[in-house]
């Protein structure tokens, strides 16, 4: 059902008939909303939860309540409830991003990345300075291999988060998977410079530089890697790898200088 509402024509970005914002703004029903919002800000999701069940008992037409009540649901991980609560707030007003942008959460978090990339798409046709769809769709995009598509959505994310070094990571990986290693080396250091214990990175790097047949600086990583993560197995693994790797080529430049012995 709801698959058909968004491709309807949408109400303007968040618009729905002034008399009903005029109708609800000072209401009873908007006390126990902003209650809710309060309770809300502060992680009390149960509590904002009861507080905007009584606004929508007082105001049952007003989209911004169950817009409230999915999101009070999808933080405390009442997924399908918090999806109800979404589509109802949709119906009511098919162009509020914000009910859009919940949607595709709840399907990011269930892991429906086709329905999530949907609405995510949605809203970056509706609204192409909404920067809340920028990640999670370039992440969808890395999964499905569309890796041009990924960067240019992760370059405006950081246009305006110049230190997410997420949005740098997922760039790295990007350019690491289209075998361009030079910029995936430079986005993985920036990454390290953001956030020094960012392992992934320490790996990507190390895979990089073996690339590079640079094994003396992937291993340097990849040890870097294992004072941050003891333990992990793929630290192991790529540490293990590259010890092989530096053993043979210690075997076959010392093979190589070897003097010949003359029959």
């Amino acid at each position: 059902m709801i698959w058909a509402l968004i491709c309807l024509p949408a109400n303007p970005i968040n618009a729905v008939p002034e008399d009903i914002e005029k109708g609800f703004k000072g209401s009873e029903a908007s006390a126990f909303y902003e209650k809710g919002n309060d309770f809300l800000k502060s992680g009390l999701c149960e509590l904002a939860i009861g507080e905007y069940n009584k606004a929508a008992q007082l105001a049952p037409d007003y989209y911004g309540v169950y817009n409230k009540l999915g999101y009070a649901n999808y933080y405390s991980g009442s997924f399908e409830e918090a999806l109800n609560y979404f589509r109802r707030s949709l119906i009511l007003n098919r162009g509020n991003v914000d009910t859009i942008i919940g949607i595709a959460n709840v399907y990011m978090v269930l892991e429906q990345e086709p329905e999530a990339r949907h609405y995510f798409e949605k809203v970056v046709e509706m609204d192409p300075d909404n920067s809340a769809s920028y990640m999670p769709l370039a992440l969808i995009y890395n999964h499905k291999n569309m890796f041009a598509e990924s960067k240019a959505l992760l370059k405006k994310v950081l246009n305006k988060y110049p230190r997410y070094d997420s949005a740098y990571f997922l760039l790295a990986r990007d350019h690491e998977l289209l075998n361009e290693i030079d910029p995936a080396i430079e986005n993985y250091k920036k990454v390290i410079e953001l956030a020094p214990g960012y392992v992934k990175a320490y790996l990507g790097l190390a895979r990089c530089y073996t690339l590079k047949v640079k094994y003396n600086t992937a291993y340097n990583y990849a040890k870097l890697a294992q004072k941050h993560r003891p333990g992990m197995k793929e630290v192991d693994d790529t540490i293990n790898s590259l010890k092989k790797i530096l053993r043979e080529n210690k075997i076959s430049r010392a093979l190589k200088k070897a003097p010949v012995k003359k029959k």
